[in-house]
């Protein structure tokens, strides 16, 4: 399981996560954690909730 989102100042970066669920220690060093992608492209801004 991942998820994704575009964040930092500019709205030009890609932050993943990911998840150790259901995995043994040791299986993948790198699941669990939190990746930073400069994409060089803008995300749009978020819009309000209006409910």
């Amino acid at each position: 399981m991942t998820a994704c989102a575009l964040g930092g100042p500019q709205r030009d970066q890609l932050f993943v996560t990911t998840s150790r669920q259901g995995m043994e220690p040791g299986d993948d060093p790198l699941a669990g954690a939190l990746f930073r992608v400069d994409t060089g492209v803008r995300g749009l801004p978020v819009r309000a909730f209006a409910g």
